[in-house]
């Protein structure tokens, strides 16, 4: 089962050119082993399934959902209100649900549905959407699990 999660809006313009896929590295099941993010990673260009994909940079990460959480880490590099937006598409049965977490390990949100802010690149409600304004650089981490509603074994995941 294939999905998109959008991290967008808050690095400065990179390119022009859409983000290359990143491929999960385990392990990254926890707040320590979270894997890193690369500023250069995140680019410009049209995706029909992220809302301003051509002014918000982002980047898509690809995964699998093995029933575990999986930890990113990105860095927010200025100061101000930065606005940004985490969005997990095409979850079909899968129940997402994303955590966002200081540069402290500290809980900042979460969200489980996307409800009432479902976008064109979601399938289902169940996809999680999370909007977060920073105010302080530093790096971030952003979990992803799932729930199974009728859906057995290992499923492909992909974040936008």
């Amino acid at each position: 089962m294939k999905f998109s999660s959008s991290i967008a809006g808050f690095l400065t313009l990179m390119s022009v050119a859409h983000a290359s896929v990143i491929q999960e590295q385990e392990p990254n099941n926890s707040l320590n082993t979270a894997q890193p993010i690369p500023v250069a990673a995140f680019s410009l260009g049209y995706n029909p399934i992220i809302a301003n994909s051509a002014t918000l940079p982002w980047v898509t990460i690809e995964g699998t959902g093995d029933n575990t959480f999986d930890f990113y880490a990105f860095v927010v590099p200025n100061a101000g209100m930065i606005a940004s937006i985490f969005d997990v598409d095409n979850t079909g049965n899968l129940d997402s649900y994303l955590t966002l977490y200081d540069p402290n390990g500290n809980y900042l949100a979460a969200n489980d549905d996307s409800w009432p802010n479902m976008d064109s690149g979601s399938s289902s409600y169940f996809d999680s959407y999370l909007t977060y304004t920073f105010t302080t650089p530093g790096t971030y981490t952003i979990a992803h699990s799932f729930e199974l509603h009728m859906v057995w074994g290992t499923h492909t995941s992909r974040y936008d």
